[in-house]
């Protein structure tokens, strides 16, 4: 039995894996101190949002206002004095605010000891919900690696979207076995239930789970399951 534990707060709308990854490499993974630098605008760039974010005070706006422009995005390298062949997990959050043909995603470019690459590595959002959502995706690299460029992106089509709260972790526990979560979404169930509807896939395991919701750090319920997929209706106890 493996135990995947879900944190939820309730009136953001917003959901995460409290799994321990270990140490997150990147810098200003929020975008709370953008005057460091860290963080580079891509072709047309970013606008900084401070009325719509997941966490903290501030979110990037990526906005792409019609088909014939530019992509949008943000990016940082990371890089390696000692290269190593570690496993690479990279994660954030996305709120959508209409697309139509474009795609939002984390992108990574991994350069390796040798001077080859891997391009592409990717995780998009659906785009499907307007509330935050989540997207992971977990990389075993082939070679050790000596740099990786981080992307976040806007492509193709229009449409804008608003991103937060970003990790790459290297540090991910030989325990776990690459069992990462991937596509989380939390989106409100109304008006059918009231209720709160999880979804959710997790790479490398398809066995049994144990679920526990949390509010704030207080438990709400455990739901329990099998397989790659995670998905249960929570429906809040009525009022007395």
């Amino acid at each position: 039995m493996k135990y995947i534990f879900l944190s939820f707060a309730l009136l953001l709308a917003a959901a995460g894996f409290a799994a321990d990854r270990g140490t997150n490499e990147l810098s200003d993974a929020g975008f709370e101190n953008l005057d460091s630098g860290v963080w580079e605008g891509f072709q047309a760039g970013f606008t900084v949002d401070r009325t719509d974010r997941h966490s903290g005070e501030i979110a990037l706006r990526l906005d792409r206002g019609t088909a014939g422009e530019q992509d949008t995005g943000v990016w940082q390298t990371i890089r390696y004095e000692q290269p190593d062949t570690r496993p690479i997990f990279a994660a954030g959050w996305s709120r959508t605010d209409g697309l139509a043909g474009s795609e939002g995603c984390l992108y990574l470019d991994i350069f390796y000891e040798d001077g080859s690459a891997t391009y592409g590595v990717s995780a998009a959002w659906s785009g499907m919900t307007p509330d935050w959502e989540y997207t992971a995706l977990y990389f075993e690299p082939p070679q050790p690696v000596r740099e990786i460029h981080y992307y976040i992106l806007l492509r193709r089509g229009a449409g804008r979207i608003q991103v937060d709260d970003f990790e790459l972790s290297r540090d991910v526990p030989a325990e776990q076995g690459g069992i990462i979560p991937t596509r989380l979404q939390v989106v409100s169930d109304r008006p059918r239930s009231g209720g709160w509807l999880v979804q959710a896939e997790l790479t490398g395991y398809c066995g049994d789970w144990d679920g526990e919701l949390l509010r704030q750090g207080s438990p709400l319920a455990v739901y329990r399951g099998s397989g790659r997929e995670i998905r249960f209706l929570h429906r809040p106890a009525p009022a007395e």
